[in-house]
C-alpha cells in the first residue's frame, strides 16, 4: 500500500511537469510568434514550471522540474516551427538577417538554445529553493531520524 501511494506520488509530479510544460511551452512559442518576444516570459514560465513540479512532486524535485523545462522548451520549439510552416511566412527572408543570423535552421537551433537556457535554468533554480524551503519546513520528514 505504501508502494502505491508512493508512486501515485511520483505520477502526479510528473503529470503536473508535462502538463505545465506543454502549457508553458505552447504559451511561450505562440508569444514568440507574436509581440511578446520579451525574454522575461521563457524565464517565468520555467519559475512557474520549477515551482509547481517542485510542490507536487515527493521526491527528486529537481529531476521532475527538468522534465516539465525540456518539454516546454520542446514544445516552444515545435510551435514556432508549426506556424511558421503553416503560414508560409520565415522571418529569416531578407539578405541582411541571414547574413547576420544565418538560414532559418540555424535560427531555430539558436532559438531552442535561447529558450533552453531562458526556461530550464529558472526552472532549476525555483525548484531547488522550493524543495530546501519544503526540506527545512519539515525537517522530521526529511532528516535522518526518518530512516
Amino acid at each position: 500500500m505504501h508502494n502505491q501511494a508512493e508512486l501515485a506520488g511520483h505520477l502526479s509530479g510528473f503529470l503536473v511537469a508535462i502538463v505545465g510544460g506543454l502549457l508553458a511551452g505552447y504559451v511561450v512559442g505562440l508569444g514568440m510568434m507574436g509581440s511578446y518576444t520579451h525574454v522575461k516570459w521563457p524565464i517565468v514560465a520555467g519559475l512557474l514550471i520549477g515551482t509547481f513540479t517542485s510542490l507536487t512532486a515527493p521526491s527528486r524535485q529537481v529531476l521532475v522540474s527538468f522534465c516539465g523545462g525540456s518539454v516546454a522548451v520542446v514544445t516552444a520549439v515545435v510551435k514556432i516551427i508549426a506556424v511558421q510552416f503553416q503560414s508560409g511566412y520565415w522571418p529569416i527572408t531578407d539578405k541582411y538577417t541571414i547574413a547576420m543570423y544565418g538560414d532559418a535552421t540555424q535560427a531555430t537551433m539558436r532559438i531552442a538554445v535561447i529558450l533552453s537556457i531562458a526556461i530550464v535554468i529558472p526552472c532549476l533554480l525555483a525548484a531547488a529553493l522550493t524543495a530546501l524551503i519544503k526540506r527545512l519546513c519539515n525537517p522530521r520528514k526529511h532528516g535522518p531520524a526518518s530512516a
